[in-house]
């Protein structure tokens, strides 16, 4: 019954969370019912959490489960960064702490437990429970992009306007979730909306559309019917489509950085390997040489715009369209970043322990509390007047890591880097010679995407993309180990 339950609730997550934000502003703005439903999520990420620990825990005690510190590191490195963020206590006012708590560290809390309890639990299940499940999943992963697809498809139609305002968007009542904007507009000098989806912002739709993509890419690539392989090929489109519609510029980085590597591991262990040239001692050198270089430029252009072109004066650089330059939204972005900076490098005690949980980030915006009970405007607004911050804007960095390790400090960061890394670094194993780990390149280029927009964006703000980051990552770890049993009955 309880392995049951958790099928249904994982299928329940990952069917609802693409469209929550619509079905609470439409509950909330258009029927006036309690703002507090949006709370729906977390309470079933919390009965997800509290089975994965009953699991674990009678797995232990029955001895069905050996403890070994390298698969429950991410449990107890959380529980450190816990400890770090309880320490805060002194001197953040508990209702930002809890605030803080909500957005920064309960999905990282619940990712790391999820990863722990796929290498303990669920892997050494019942391979017809496994397989039972990963159909539950797929199709509730698969109806979450059909909805959130069709109410796209509907506010293109109709417009998206009109058809936001229809479900409560832009209409302002009793708290930040019903407050959400009508749309973005696309910096073009005209009124052209940005694609928001039935998300609150274009670049939340857009991070979300990146996790599928990596589902989608897997179930094209492993399917032997050419019927499913088109329709799954025409999702992909779809996918691909709505990225741009959103004009989110680290979706579009994110997918020229992960389709480019998927099309050199394509052309190096298909086009090559046919030449036989990797056998050649000669070649095999060169390549080496090419993997390591453009492993680098993986991760170096990213962190190179992330970090330093989006936050340069762009002013004067007329050569780049404005559909990528964006020059209101990319000068309000830098300021933020700067000044964050300059708030972070205010002291050394900053960057070493941070000016605790809740202080920067979507916590302390003034729609969540008094705003001046963040340390950061509270001591630091004076740092923010020569980039002509507001108050309201100095709490936000536009990049999830400088907030994390404004709130925690240097350990805190580097901490929080190591589990939220996890399926970023399985990217990195595909660059063997002459093996490439599909399964794990696809899912993980869905995953660089968000840790590209986390250098853009608090993106991580958004529960339905912290949430769908272990929803993906069950299906992913489930689909590996069912597919070396496969092969494996086959070898019999």
């Amino acid at each position: 019954m309880i392995k049951k339950s958790v099928g249904y609730i994982l299928c329940t997550l990952a069917c609802l969370l693409p469209i929550q934000s619509a079905l609470i502003l439409y509950t909330t703005n258009i029927l006036n019912l309690n703002p507090n439903l949006s709370l729906w999520k977390e309470i079933l990420v919390l009965v997800l959490s509290i089975i994965f620990v009953y699991q674990i825990v009678i797995g232990l005690f029955q001895k069905e489960i050996k403890y070994s510190n390298k698969v429950f590191w991410p449990i107890l490195v959380f529980l450190g960064i816990l400890f770090l963020s309880l320490l805060d206590l002194v001197r953040i006012i508990p209702s930002l702490w809890i605030l803080g708590f909500r957005f920064e560290l309960f999905w990282l809390g619940f990712f790391s437990l999820t990863v722990v309890w796929v290498k303990n639990v669920l892997l050494s299940d019942k391979y017809e429970y496994k397989n039972w499940l990963n159909n539950v999943l797929q199709w509730g992963i698969l109806a979450g992009f059909a909805l959130s697809s069709a109410f796209s498809a509907l506010s293109l139609i109709i417009g998206q306007t009109k058809f936001l305002t229809f479900f409560g968007y832009g209409l302002e009542k009793n708290g930040f979730i019903v407050s959400s904007p009508v749309g973005h507009v696309v910096d073009f000098g005209d009124n052209a909306l940005r694609l928001s989806g039935p998300f609150s912002t274009p670049n939340h739709y857009a991070g979300y559309l990146l996790l599928v993509l990596g589902f989608l890419l897997f179930k094209a690539f492993k399917t032997e019917n050419k019927i499913h392989r088109g329709i799954f090929i025409s999702l992909i489109t779809l996918n691909i489509a709505l990225t741009f519609l959103t004009f989110a510029r680290f979706a579009w980085l994110s997918l020229v950085v992960g389709l480019a590597l998927i099309f050199w591991l394509w052309f190096r262990n298909t086009i090559l390997d046919k030449f036989n040239f990797l056998n050649k001692k000669f070649f095999s050198k060169i390549m080496v040489g090419l993997n390591v270089l453009i492993c680098g430029i993986t991760l170096a252009v990213p962190l190179f715009i992330g970090l330093v072109v989006i936050n340069s004066n762009l002013e004067n650089q007329t050569f780049l369209p404005n559909a990528i330059l964006k020059p209101s939204s990319t000068d309000l972005h830098r300021r933020h970043f700067l000044a964050s900076v300059d708030v972070l490098l205010a002291k050394p005690n900053n960057y070493l322990v941070g000016l605790g949980l809740g202080s920067s980030g979507p916590a302390a915006k003034i729609e969540y509390g008094n705003l001046y009970n963040s340390p950061v405007v509270k001591y630091y607004f004076p740092f923010a007047s020569k980039w002509f911050i507001e108050d309201k804007d100095l709490v936000i960095p536009e990049n999830w890591f400088l907030q994390v390790w404004i709130n925690g400090g240097i350990l805190y960061l580097i901490a929080y880097l190591s589990i939220f890394l996890i399926p970023v670094y399985s990217l990195f194993k595909n660059f063997k010679i002459q093996k490439v780990e599909w399964t794990n390149l696809f899912f993980s280029v869905g995953y660089l995407g968000i840790f590209i927009g986390c250098l853009f964006l608090h993106i991580l703000e958004n529960q339905t993309i912290a949430f769908m980051y272990s929803i993906i990552y069950i299906f992913w770890q489930l689909n590996e180990n069912l597919d070396k049993q496969s092969l494996s009955k086959q070898s019999l």
